[in-house]
């Protein structure tokens, strides 16, 4: 959250001219506010609003942008020959930034984090009135998240097309790439009054819809984990309050990480790189205690701690001991004539771009020009990408093989429902004899079966047996829906239906 508070930021400072920090100090302040006094309610409807700002942002840098680089067409072109479109790259190599299997294997790691084990996406779910209801505005998320990364590539292409022939960062105009789409705004926008405030408060909605939800999200494990267990005879008012004071908290926490954040390098592949150390561990110990019954505790804490450590080092050392890797050319030919004072140019020709065309290298005049790497250097050049698939991926494997070592669990003796019957819905089709030998001794659907048994042999050996008498015994009422007799309370006495299945 440090990084999604730092990022807007720049935008507020390129725009305004207001001090950086004093934009992350501001921002920072009415977030948590907010958050802090209306909950997760304040949450849902401020995500709500945020949506449309997002959208009406985007549209207004696309649509202008392309207007002014000569049409769709015109930027389609300079991309081409830019080498800025690159739709299939299938190079195993993992040490390539973005190739074609990183983005899919990496990419469903990452988004199963986010998604599927994610403190702040799971209170979202359970805010919804039913199951079928969540997935339903899963499917939805799924959607609008295809728009509005389409929306950011369209905004990446307009904006090369526009300082293909002019790099703002090589000739010093701005200090690092987080200022690029700033500094872009203000170039075409900055002549129509209230266009650059739509972009601030387009930048401003996707930071704060972010954050808000990661105070809300911290607030409420913080309360359920930590407070009520210490304190669980405390009034509701009172563990309200409490909430509160801890959404402030991390509020505060927040905006301390936000200057840490600034030294991560681009937001970007930063964000990815600290949810995949931190998201990929979690994401493991969740595979592993849901797919694999003979993991114990021991495995899955030992799993979790050298995952978190294997991923914390190789990505603290990407930032120690940076790697260079292949970039796309880029030109000054079209730039003014008087650069800035500090930097020298190697200028050489692509033949990529047309002839006339120069490129301009970066480099720096002092320092050392060679780097002397560690041995354990070639770690650092794995694609960011690929860090939550190596902290889910060691989780498990060091679990289970810590498992084994120190006793395997009993599968019998394992809980079903906390076990995914994966084998049993994507190989239904396969006999029972193979499916019992993959469930590993799991007992799927057994405690259901005896608790239909055991409702049975009590109807038949009694001959007296009144369904509504024994409902009320158990403190529940019987009712026969569709054929099917149940308890109200939850507890199955008779399903006709399931005894076929059986």
């Amino acid at each position: 959250m440090g990084l999604v508070l730092y990022t807007p930021s720049l935008a507020l400072n390129a725009v305004t001219g207001l001090t950086l920090w004093g934009a992350v100090i501001g921002m920072g302040v009415v977030c948590t506010f907010y958050t802090s006094l209306g909950g997760m309610k304040a949450v849902m409807w401020t995500d709500t609003f945020q949506v449309f700002v997002m959208v009406a942002g985007f549209l207004a840098v696309i649509i202008q942008g392309t207007i002014e680089a000569g049409g769709p067409a015109r930027v389609w072109e300079i991309n081409r020959q830019g080498q800025r479109l690159e739709f299939f790259n299938f190079d195993p190599d993992p040490r390539v930034r973005h190739t074609t299997w990183n983005i899919l294997v990496g990419g469903s790691f990452f988004r199963c984090a986010m998604y599927a084990v994610n403190q702040a996406q799971v209170q979202r779910y359970l805010s919804c009135p039913s199951i079928k209801k969540a997935q339903q505005a899963l499917y939805w998320n799924i959607l609008g998240l295809i728009v509005f990364i389409f929306f950011a590539v369209l905004s990446g292409m307009v904006m090369y097309a526009r300082y293909y022939n002019c790099d703002p960062k090589t000739i010093g105009y701005i200090q690092n790439s987080d200022q690029m789409m700033p500094y872009f705004v203000m170039d075409i926008l900055g002549k129509f009054p209230g266009m650059p405030g739509l972009f601030t408060a387009c930048v401003f909605s996707a930071a704060l819809s972010t954050m808000s939800s990661g105070l809300n999200a911290l607030a409420a494990v913080a309360l359920e984990d930590f407070v009520k267990p210490c304190f669980p005879d405390l009034s509701d008012e009172r563990y309200t309050w409490i909430s509160k004071i801890l959404a402030m908290g991390f509020g505060l926490l927040t905006i301390l990480m936000a200057f840490i954040a600034s030294n991560l390098g681009p937001v970007f592949s930063a964000v990815i790189s600290l949810f995949g150390m931190i998201g990929g561990p979690i994401l493991g110990i969740f595979v592993l205690g849901m797919m694999f019954p003979c993991a114990n505790k021991w495995g899955g804490l030992i799993g979790l701690l050298f995952s978190l450590f294997i991923t914390l080092w190789i990505g603290m050392g990407k930032i120690v001991w940076p790697m260079s890797g292949l970039q796309p050319p880029i030109s000054i030919e079209g730039c003014p004539a008087d650069l800035p004072a500090n930097a020298t140019a190697n200028f050489t020709t692509s033949p990529v771009m047309p002839t006339s065309t120069t490129l301009y290298n970066f480099t720096t005049p002092a320092g050392p020009t060679v780097v002397e790497y560690p041995p354990e250097s070639a770690l650092y050049e794995l694609s960011y990408i690929y860090l939550g698939a190596v902290a889910t991926l060691s989780c498990v494997i060091v679990g289970l093989l810590v498992s084994l070592v120190t006793g395997p669990q009993d599968p019998k003796k394992v809980d079903p429902k906390l076990i995914v019957p994966f084998y049993d819905s994507v190989f239904c089709c396969l006999p029972n004899s193979w499916l019992e030998w993959l469930r590993c001794g799991v007992r799927h659907g057994e405690g259901d079966k005896e608790a239909v048994d055991i409702s049975m042999s009590t109807a038949t050996s009694n001959p007296t047996f009144s369904p509504d008498e024994e409902a009320k015994k158990q403190g529940g009422s019987w009712k026969e829906e569709n054929g099917v007799s149940n308890v109200i309370n939850g507890h199955r006495i008779v399903v006709n239906e399931e005894l076929t299945s059986f």
